[in-house]
């Protein structure tokens, strides 16, 4: 994961299954969205990513959606697929991606009532869709289990999956 004298790290914040695993030092930026698209399959989006300048650690501004190429590369794109174009500039990206996730929960961190009202309908909708039901693709690759010996955390993509087709555009397109 790390040589003696690291590039980039990512914080894990508060996060109780986490609690002896907070820091992660990497070499490589490729190693460093690998290791953040596992947290985001796991769920958790409370991580901070920092890059060394010279001798300075600095934090890098993200959101959930820039380790992902486009939203197919996403854990439930049906999900991503419909919240992200429709909540995207009134509703924070992470908000957004916990929705998309499955979490009923975030619908109370939307401080916008018509975007609350909106996230509702299509969370509803979802659910109905069945757009959380286990993807086939968790069993198989990098959405498992995040921490063991093999580091299964390391998402190898999504190619090959059969599924519903939704637009894809790349994530860059949205605002966020």
């Amino acid at each position: 994961m790390s040589s003696n004298n690291p590039d980039w790290r990512i914080t894990v914040n508060n996060h109780p299954e986490l609690e002896d695993l907070r820091t992660y030092h990497f070499d490589d930026e490729s190693d460093v969205e690998s290791f953040a698209q596992g947290l985001l399959c796991e769920g958790i989006t409370e991580f901070s990513l920092y890059h060394k300048d010279g001798e300075e650690w600095v934090e890098q501004e993200t959101n959930p959606y820039d380790f992902f190429t486009t939203i197919d590369d996403t854990p439930f794109p049906l999900a991503h697929g419909q919240l992200l174009p429709n909540l995207s500039g009134d509703v924070a990206p992470e908000i957004i991606w916990s929705l998309a996730q499955g979490d009923k929960n975030a619908l109370n961190s939307i401080d916008n009532e018509p975007a609350r009202e909106k996230a509702e309908r299509i969370f509803e909708l979802l659910t109905l869709s069945g757009a959380w039901d286990e993807p086939e693709f968790l069993s198989q690759e990098g959405c498992g289990e995040m921490f063991g010996d093999e580091a299964p955390w390391r998402w190898e993509g999504s190619d090959g999956i059969s599924g519903i087709e939704i637009d894809t555009r790349t994530l860059e397109e949205f605002e966020l």
